[in-house]
């Protein structure tokens, strides 16, 4: 995923990510991997997690719906 290093950092240091341009369901996996990850790395709670309402864009044929149950745990919104 190309700036996965700087996305890390960005939800690592505790900002929300906005306006994320996504290209298809494995895209949006990648996406959730780094959010976890960085969200853990950061000792956020599942809470705080939810509380940032990340958000990722261009959803017209993904996400999956098998990663709809993802999306609602990490508080996200799709548009």
């Amino acid at each position: 995923m190309k700036g996965a290093n700087d996305l890390y950092n960005i939800v690592r240091s505790g900002l929300r990510v906005t306006g994320m341009h996504t290209w298809g369901d494995k895209d949006i996996d990648n996406f959730m991997d780094i959010i976890e990850k960085a969200s853990k790395d950061a000792g956020m709670t599942p809470d705080e997690i939810r509380a940032k309402r990340h958000v990722f864009d261009h959803a017209a044929v993904a996400p999956r719906p098998s990663q709809y149950d993802r999306i609602k745990r990490l508080g996200m919104m799709v548009s």
